[in-house]
């Protein structure tokens, strides 16, 4: 998954990618069906509400995971720096600090790219 972060980060060498994860379930279908974008740069398939980021300024990438989930949820993986070794993020972290991740690169000229399931409606943070 890194070598494929990496391959994309220059695609976007002046700007931002965003991808957000699925945020609902739904229960008529036979399994959770997880954003293919998501899976394809982090390899997570259950990981409901995420939001990844890739600053294509300085190549790095931006996990943000939701910690309010409902209990019959359980995450594949919890903010921190174990959760970022293993999967080779440089960040993995809460969900509430993408307004501040945003707000510090709103001050830069930078073009944003949202990668958005048009089949989803988007739920994201508060003030984003």
């Amino acid at each position: 998954m890194h070598d494929r972060r990496q391959r994309a980060a220059p695609a976007f060498n002046d700007g931002i990618l965003l991808v957000h994860a699925r945020s609902s379930l739904d229960f008529i279908a036979d399994g959770f069906r997880q954003n293919p974008t998501i899976h394809y740069f982090t390899g997570l398939e259950n990981t409901v509400g995420a939001v990844f980021a890739i600053d294509g300024k300085s190549g790095e990438s931006w996990l943000f995971l939701p910690t309010d989930l409902p209990t019959v949820l359980q995450p594949e993986v919890v903010p921190g720096v174990d959760a970022a070794k293993r999967l080779g993020i440089e960040h993995v972290v809460d969900w509430s600090e993408l307004v501040g991740f945003l707000a510090q690169r709103a001050a830069w000229p930078l073009p944003l790219s949202y990668a958005d399931d048009s089949l989803t409606v988007s739920d994201l943070p508060p003030n984003s």
